[in-house]
């Protein structure tokens, strides 16, 4: 019996000591360096292909634990070149490594997703794209998302009223209407949105734009005639709180302030994040030339975004958010009096609410991936839009968005010998409603737009160097009622020189609709103008060719970017607007015009050398015509297009001469434009030809380190030459539209965060 116990003890010891030995994990213990030897916190350690990942923490260190002798790794920080490192565990069951990270100035190795509604890197792209980051929008110290759209080439945000405000941006020379501005890939930001919205959204909201020059329809349907411009949002990446605010006086005179709020979380497994990004817009009137009324109107807006995402389990995720905003916008003179107790006013109160919700998931073999998506926001707009102390100025507008969608990606492992491929298939739904009241003047106009999309593209890379994208997507719609075809075909050659040319065309339409910056009343002279549409309107078409070509250098941590890119696109049937009276009221009638094209060069230059030093150059060159004049006012004709200029451009310098101090500056250019100058002030209509404008600005940054936290200061001025619009119309009889140039004259500001991260 002894011995029987005896034996029995001796295997449960040695079952013990086996567990022990042959359940030992393998563990790495690793720390993330700069080139510079400085560590790097909070990098992406994540196995390939696979979720399951985890941080380095504020020191710039981690451990992970393995059940398998080899795994591969995937160290990845923004800013900075992916590394890809196998860990082979033998005898030795733990393992020290220090990976060091050189810099990715430009972001050559950014994956992307608006081009294929994919991702991939930046550049392995047929389609070219144009990113401006997060670290971007800090340089230039950009508050709001149109602040941040000049710094690429063939964009140019211009501001085209002195009483509400609105901006547009403009494509390579296209107006606004041309562009399809999206959200996290989707259609939620509609065309009333697009007047303000662009003000309204807080640049610490965004974590990229991304940006596609040319026909866009292929994918994202009507209005992408121009291109597309996609605002992503941030993601709750770690856990953390940023508190900031910026500050300035505008002519050195009215103050705007910008104070923003972040805060994250992220559960320690990366299946669960939650983040709340807040703002607050406040600026004062401003007057230029001293007459009374604003040139820049006054501000106070609040907007908000809650994101999260959860991982059920490997390879699926869902993500869910919820935003609102509300702004009071007023112009005009006598601000502190009720609107029709003045000259002159606009007077906008915003609300805005909306949400999104999304399901991707992989199959195990990540073969077949599959996106469904639903979205939505309501806009509650009650205005006032009036001169001469006219009490008929009221006004409400509602708008909704709706839509509904799913993608189906079929990933092609091997085709032939080198090739591989993506197959991507979806469907998109799109409701858009607007209703505008004005019961003053008997205005009540219903807009109601259904849109149905189907889309199909094959991303094929035949060899190494050599990759074709074939796109269609065909859409139906209660306006136009038939089938609309819109292809896209694009091929990129990569070639061992680190040169890549890149050639494509695309199809674009438009619907014949009112758009929003015609629904509201026009104010030229004083008189009430409203948008009626023509007879027997046909539908806008483009078509748009690009052909660019790119060199890519980089050596002894010197990065060296140089491309050009020339386009262009026709436009058939362009809308226009003439001056007609119906029934005693004069208003403006959208007819079809005569065809028009742009067409030009897009050049971009970018230097870097580690992080010490950065430039970065864009400029374009065009020109944009009509075939035959149209009618700008009565009995007067022209061929260009107004407020385009031919020549435009940007660039940013940065600099840390040394550590945590970052010197930046930038600068845009705005070459000479013709303008339209309405009678009031003048006596008679007029074009008008505008000067040269140098928008030149520099910032200093310093990053103060305690502990885990760190507070930044700013300091630095936009507009240091004053270049500025000198002759605004001034009273009663001004053409509140008569505005162009450069947002702000010379403003100084001062900025303070406190983050966490």
């Amino acid at each position: 019996m002894f011995s029987v116990l005896i034996s029995r003890g001796f295997i449960l010891i040695f079952i013990l000591i086996s567990g022990q030995l042959f359940g030992q994990k393998n563990q790495l213990d690793g720390i993330v360096l700069n080139s510079d030897g400085e560590t790097l916190p909070y990098v992406n350690i994540q196995i390939l292909d696979s979720e399951k990942g985890i941080q380095s923490d504020h020191l710039g260190k981690f451990a992970m634990q393995f059940a398998d002798s080899l795994v591969i790794l995937r160290i990845s920080f923004v800013g900075y070149q992916t590394i890809v490192d196998t860990v082979q565990f033998g005898k030795e069951k733990k393992i020290n490594r220090t990976y060091r990270l050189l810099s990715d100035v430009f972001g050559l190795e950014q994956v992307v997703v608006t081009g294929t509604r994919n991702e991939e890197k930046i550049r392995e792209s047929v389609i070219g794209i144009g990113v401006t980051d997060s670290k971007t929008l800090q340089l230039v110290n950009a508050n709001t998302v149109s602040e941040g759209l000049n710094f690429q080439p063939g964009l140019r945000t211009e501001t085209n009223c002195q009483n509400c405000g609105y901006s547009q941006v403009r494509m390579n020379g296209l107006p606004g209407k041309y562009s399809q501005i999206l959200i996290n890939g989707r259609q939620s930001f509609s065309s009333l949105n697009s007047i303000y919205g662009l003000e309204q959204i807080p640049a610490v909201l965004l974590d990229r734009i991304e940006i596609i020059k040319g026909g866009g329809s292929a994918l994202y349907g009507a209005n992408a005639m121009g291109g597309v411009i996609n605002l992503i949002t941030k993601d709750p990446i770690n856990s953390g709180v940023e508190l900031g605010i910026n500050t300035g006086l505008i002519g050195f005179k009215t103050p705007e302030t910008n104070a923003n709020f972040l805060g994250s979380f992220v559960a320690k497994n990366n299946r669960f994040g939650l983040s709340f990004i807040g703002g607050h817009h406040f600026r004062k009137a401003f007057d230029a030339n001293g007459d009374g009324f604003s040139e820049l109107p006054k501000l106070n807006s609040f907007s908000g975004e809650l994101k999260s995402y959860f991982k059920p389990k490997e390879k699926h995720r869902l993500d869910f958010a919820v935003k609102g905003s509300y702004e009071y916008r007023r112009g005009g003179d006598q601000l502190h009096l009720e609107p029709e107790l003045t000259n002159i006013a606009e007077e906008l109160k915003s609300k805005v609410l909306g949400g999104e919700m999304a399901y991707q998931f992989y199959t195990s073999n990540q073969q077949h991936k599959f996106d469904f998506y639903v979205s939505g926001q309501y806009t509650h707009m009650d205005n006032y839009y009036g001169t001469g102390f006219d009490p008929d100025g009221y006004g409400l507008t509602t708008d909704f968005t709706g839509i509904g969608g799913m993608n189906y990606t079929y990933l092609l492992n091997k085709i032939g010998k080198e090739g591989s491929g993506k197959l991507v298939f979806g469907s998109e739904y799109r409701m858009n409603i607007i209703n505008d009241n004005k019961p003053g003047y008997n205005v009540h106009v219903h807009q109601d737009i259904q849109n149905l999309g189907v889309f199909g593209q094959f991303d094929w890379k035949i060899l190494k160097w050599l990759k074709v994208n074939v796109g269609v997507r065909s859409d139906i719609d209660n306006i136009i009622q038939k089938l609309i075809l819109n292809p896209r075909v694009g091929i990129l050659f990569d070639t061992k020189a680190n040169i890549q040319i890149r050639a494509n065309y695309s199809r674009g339409y438009m619907a014949p609709q009112i758009f929003s910056d015609e629904i509201h009343a026009q104010l030229v002279s004083g008189d009430f103008r409203r948008v009626v549409l023509g007879g027997n309107l046909k539908y806008e078409t483009s078509n748009t060719v690009n052909l660019g070509v790119k060199y890519f250098k980089s050596k002894n941590q010197h990065e060296f970017v140089l491309g050009l890119d020339g386009f262009y696109t026709q436009i058939n049937n362009p809308f226009i607007l003439e001056n007609k009276e119906i029934d005693s009221q004069l208003v403006l009638l959208k007819v079809n015009g005569d065809e028009s094209f742009v067409a030009g060069l897009n050049l971009e230059m970018k230097y870097a050398f580690k992080r010490f030093f950065m430039a970065d150059l864009a400029f374009t060159a065009q020109m944009s015509q009509f075939k035959t004049p149209i009618e700008w006012t009565t009995g007067q004709y022209l061929t260009s297009f107004l407020k385009t200029p031919n020549y435009y451009g940007s660039l940013i310098l940065s600099s840390m001469p040394f550590k945590r101090f970052t010197i930046s500056s930038s600068l845009n250019v705005t070459g000479s434009m013709w303008v339209p100058h309405y009678a009031g002030f003048i006596s008679t209509d007029r074009l008008e030809r505008t000067p040269w404008f140098f928008d030149w600005g520099i910032k200093f940054s310093y990053d103060l380190d305690i502990g885990k936290y760190c507070l930044i200061f700013d300091l630095g001025m936009r507009n240091i030459l004053n270049s500025y619009q000198n002759d605004f119309d001034e009273g009663a009889l001004r053409d509140g539209s008569y505005i162009y140039g450069p947002q702000r004259p010379r403003t100084l500001y001062f900025g303070v965060k406190f983050s966490t991260f």
